[in-house]
């Protein structure tokens, strides 16, 4: 498997930080504030807007890291996932099992039953709606990771993209025809995450550029 390596750019991490920031002091704090404290309405409403251009920025940049991995052979997409899944699927599932048996415990599940349990394991949890609060996105995330080596394969461009968008249009029609009860967030964020893999890295170089010239003219 070839993986295109460069040099670390910290322009990503600053965004990763700022929206980090945005979803952990803002979004959830609202969750801990009392009554008296909390945001008003229309508060909430900005607020969770730019908390889904947040996620949306995760996804993009998920994808995009993502885009150096050339698939060539099976050999390649098993490399590709224990590559993936060592670096968060343990304490994934060590939170995953912690929450599954705290619920029973404390007799306030945290999995609507066991079968949503069990796909969250397997990264399927996003087609078992709705999602278990706080690890609905490492599932939405797992399903990406999932697919990535067909959408990562070492073929015509034109046909990879062809196969992106078919797999939102099978999302799209399996929510529509309820034929399995998709997460519609997983719908919405898939596009960002296709977009950073199939994205030209010139393009977003060029975007980084107005942007660094775009600021260094406000100063």
């Amino acid at each position: 498997m070839e993986i295109k390596s460069k040099k670390r750019d910290s322009i990503f991490d600053i965004v990763r930080a700022i929206c980090a920031i945005e979803i952990v002091a803002f979004w959830h704090l609202s969750n801990y504030l009392p009554e008296a404290y909390s945001y008003s309405s229309q508060t909430l409403h900005v607020g969770e807007i730019i908390t889904w251009g947040c996620l949306a920025c995760f996804t993009f940049m998920s994808g995009y890291f993502l885009s150096k991995y050339k698939i060539s052979s099976w050999n390649d997409v098993i490399d590709f996932y224990k590559r993936r899944l060592s670096r968060f699927y343990v304490i994934y599932l060590l939170s995953a099992c912690s929450l599954y048996v705290g619920g029973l415990l404390f007799h306030q599940p945290f999995f609507s039953n066991t079968k949503q349990f069990i796909l969250t394991i397997l990264g399927l949890g996003c087609f078992n709606y709705p999602y278990p609060p706080t690890l609905w996105y490492f599932c939405m995330i797992m399903f990406f990771y999932l697919i990535t080596p067909l959408l990562s394969l070492r073929i015509n461009n034109m046909l990879r993209y062809t196969m992106g968008g078919g797999i939102l249009m099978i999302l799209i029609i399996v929510k529509c025809c309820n034929i399995i009860n998709v997460d519609e967030r997983l719908i919405v964020y898939y596009p960002f995450y296709a977009l950073g893999l199939f994205i030209s890295k010139s393009i977003v170089e060029k975007v980084k550029n107005i942007s660094l010239y775009s600021l260094a003219e406000l100063n």
